[in-house]
């Protein structure tokens, strides 16, 4: 691995450079979960609907 960004670089670009890849694919999983929400609104959650209680 390639230590020089580590090394020669001041600490605001490092960082910036190593945290724009992760906002990036934060994104992307953010969009791709909400295209896959919105495509398949009955796939979320399990439901409670039909579920016996202790009281029942």
């Amino acid at each position: 691995m390639d230590n020089e960004l580590f090394e020669k670089a001041p600490i605001p670009k490092a960082y910036f450079s190593l945290a724009m890849p992760v906002v990036l694919s934060m994104l992307v999983t953010l969009v791709y979960s909400m295209v896959r929400i919105s495509s398949f609104p009955n796939c979320v959650a399990p439901s409670d609907e039909g579920a016996v209680s202790a009281a029942d």
